[in-house]
């Protein structure tokens, strides 16, 4: 049923660094670090920051330091630090530059 999520946590390395949301990041336990999803990112300077932002989703998904899924989003994606390496319809994987 969730096989899309796999192959979206399938894309990161296990010794990369990565931020993502709230019911993915315990898939990242095993990473050397990993971050809940913040607007300050840049602070943090994760390898991979990755979305899964199918629609229907629990809220809590976001939960946490994050103001506005939809802001973070647009933001991320002009970040020149930033680019794209893999998307679906509604998942996104941003490598850091």
């Amino acid at each position: 049923e969730f096989g899309y999520l796999e192959k979206l946590i399938g894309q990161i390395t296990p010794d990369a660094s990565v931020m993502t949301q709230n019911n993915l990041l315990v898939r990242f336990t095993h990473h050397k670090e990993m971050w809940l999803l913040r607007d300050n990112y840049e602070y943090y300077k994760p390898e991979y920051i990755l979305l899964d932002l199918n629609p229907g989703q629990n809220p809590n998904n976001f939960f946490g330091p994050i103001k506005n899924i939809d802001s973070f989003f647009i933001h991320l994606k002009n970040d020149p630090l930033y680019k794209i390496v893999y998307e679906t319809d509604f998942q996104y994987i941003f490598k850091r530059l």
